[in-house]
């Protein structure tokens, strides 16, 4: 249990962790993530094949695999031994052990294709380049889907934003934690996180400091969201997570697998994000 007075949806735990003063506004956005996470998983091969690469600690697939089969090779020579002098609790510990060494290699060997695919971008996954780490490039995403899924069940565009200026009142509480840029005030944050009605992506001009926190890189998209939610998706407000769900997947995918898409441009990130939901809506887009 959390102590500071919010939810939080643990990425790596894979965890939805509750304090008891938390509000339903916040408990919305968390279980969100904990939502798009397992859609994630279940949809990206890169995504998989990178919890997969930190399973094994980073090492190369070929390499373990190799050391996996001597492994279990030396192994089954133990349990046999085990088993003729009738250590039966030993054995037991040993064989699920094998076991688990065989799932881990067959894993490992159905991921070789697509090791030969993504092996060069893994170091931008870890974040061992200039360039952002995987968790920097999806995150943007989780908060734009948490958002959208927290006012679309509350019913109110601005919930995130009153729900967390009442939070700053209450408490002053100065949020560190979103990473937004030093010369932005959090009303101008917290404005980011609306979604604003008319926003043209063609005329929007972004600003450096949007760029700094993952909360703050989607203005155009989430006035393209309210749009749809209050016109073609007034009544189908399942559907269109569900069909946003589908169009960060297919990006992030895209995004994760290419060395010219995985960096971009905020125009160009709303720009295709976009385009991928006006595809899977069957709307035109701005």
């Amino acid at each position: 249990m959390r102590t500071h007075g919010t939810p939080e949806y643990d990425l790596s735990l894979k965890l939805l962790l509750l304090d008891e003063a938390y509000i339903p506004v916040e408990l919305f956005h968390e279980y969100a993530h904990a939502l798009l996470d397992s859609f994630l998983l279940e949809r990206s091969p890169a995504i998989q094949y990178y919890q997969l690469r930190k399973r094994i600690r980073d090492a190369d697939v070929d390499t373990t695999i190799r050391e996996l089969q001597r492994e279990i090779e030396d192994d089954s020579r133990y349990l046999l031994k085990l088993r003729a002098k009738g250590y039966t609790q030993m054995e037991s510990n040993l064989a699920k052990a094998i076991e688990g060494s065989r799932l881990l290699l067959t894993k490992l060997k159905d991921a070789r294709q697509i090791d030969q695919k993504l092996s060069v971008m893994f170091p931008l996954y870890s974040g061992r380049t200039t360039q952002p780490s995987l968790y920097r490039v999806i995150a943007p995403y989780h908060e734009l889907f948490a958002d959208t899924l927290t006012t679309l069940v509350t019913g109110q565009w601005e919930s995130i934003y009153m729900a967390q200026l009442n939070t700053i009142e209450k408490d002053d509480f100065e949020l560190g934690f979103s990473n937004k840029s030093p010369a932005m005030d959090n009303d101008t944050y917290l404005n980011f996180r609306s979604f604003k009605a008319g926003i043209d992506l063609k005329d929007y001009r972004f600003s450096d400091m949007e760029g700094q926190s993952v909360y703050t890189q989607f203005a155009p998209t989430r006035s393209y969201i309210r749009r749809l939610a209050e016109s073609s998706y007034a009544t189908a407000k399942a559907d269109l997570l569900s069909k946003l769900a589908t169009a960060i997947a297919e990006e992030i995918e895209n995004r994760l697998r290419s060395p010219q898409h995985y960096e971009m441009s905020l125009r160009e990130q709303n720009q295709r994000l976009i385009s991928k939901l006006a595809a899977v809506t069957d709307i035109d887009h701005w």
